[in-house]
């Protein structure tokens, strides 16, 4: 079972890096990254992230991605670069409700990682 893990964490990364289509960047889809960060491995998939982030991206593609990265650092315990992250995202005016609860809910685990729950 590890062998097809890795295989298809090789497959899925190797699709991500470098699509294009038609002078416009596409960025792994939503449910494709929730799938790789749900898998556990927070490695690749900031990996994945950081490399989508360095393409010429919009604004809200941008803060999705970014919104993405906050279950991997906390994972990895990241915990400074989490919080900076979400305090970046919620400073945003034009950041989507959905993103701004995603950010707000991850907000008390990492709280509670650095045993300051009561500031959450």
């Amino acid at each position: 079972m590890s062998n097809f893990k890795s295989i298809f964490l090789f497959f899925l990364a190797f699709c991500f890096l470098g699509i294009k289509a038609q002078n416009k960047v596409s960025i792994p889809s939503i449910d494709s990254l929730e799938l790789l960060v749900e898998m556990n491995n927070p490695s690749l998939s900031l990996k994945i992230i950081n490399n989508s982030l360095t393409k010429n991206l919009t604004q809200e593609q941008i803060s999705t991605l970014e919104s993405y990265k906050l279950k991997p650092l906390i994972s990895i315990e990241l915990y400074d670069k989490a919080f900076l992250l979400s305090n970046e995202l919620l400073s945003r005016k034009g950041l989507s409700i959905d993103l701004r609860i995603d950010v707000l809910l991850s907000r008390p685990l990492l709280f509670e990682m650095k045993s300051d729950f009561n500031r959450s």
